[in-house]
């Protein structure tokens, strides 16, 4: 693991959105309505319920997802630090319309799939990108020949929670890896953050 101060502090966002998972997905798991807001795609497709695809993105179907998917939010909180409340949050909104297009395209062409599962596995596997990409290893290790680095647990976590239900996780992983592709791409999208009043906001409220 990435090793960062304890807690969520100056990590409003990434504090929001672990709460959010965890309240969403025992209230869904209490009054057992998974089937009201999962990604089906019969039932998005034929009743026209594309708001299905927004609100599966906050909660998860199993206890194991729930706790590797949190793990790694509250792991990857370092980001927001360094990025600052103001640029994550834009990262955040533009990872969710991206993974959302991109699940949305996924059901109208391969509808023989059937469901996806829901969870924030876009928001996760695009910080998995920013991980990959910009966080350097700071150690490694030889055992018996094969070399290994302190980032092997994070990606340990990130594999199971990929094939945690097979190809339903895997595409919705994959659209998140799009996503934070195309956040790192020359596009210029790194450089939005909201106004300095926005960390002022969260900085009193959160």
């Amino acid at each position: 693991m990435f090793a960062t101060p304890a807690g969520f502090k100056h990590a409003p966002v990434s504090k929001v959105l672990c709460w959010t998972i965890t309240f969403s997905t025992l209230l869904i798991s209490i009054l057992n309505k998974l089937e009201k807001f999962a990604i089906i795609f019969e039932t998005i497709l034929q009743q026209l319920q594309f708001s299905r695809i927004i609100t599966s993105q906050f909660f998860f179907a199993s206890c194991s997802e729930t706790l590797f998917g949190l793990l790694l939010l509250y792991n990857f909180r370092f980001f927001e630090r360094h990025m600052s409340t103001s640029k994550f949050a834009p990262f955040i909104l533009l990872n969710l319309f991206t993974t959302c297009f991109s699940e949305l395209i996924f059901i109208v062409l391969f509808p023989s799939i059937k469901y996806f599962a829901p969870g924030p596995y876009g928001i996760i596997f695009s910080l998995f990108t920013l991980y990959y990409f910009t966080v350097p290893v700071s150690q490694s290790y030889l055992i018996f020949n094969y070399r290994f680095t302190d980032k092997m647990c994070t990606y340990f976590l990130g594999f199971q929670l990929l094939i945690s239900n097979e190809i339903h996780s895997i595409i919705p992983s994959i659209c998140g890896i799009i996503s934070g592709i195309i956040f790192l791409s020359e596009l210029g999208l790194k450089n939005w953050k909201f106004p300095p009043k926005f960390n002022h906001f969260f900085k009193m409220y959160i």
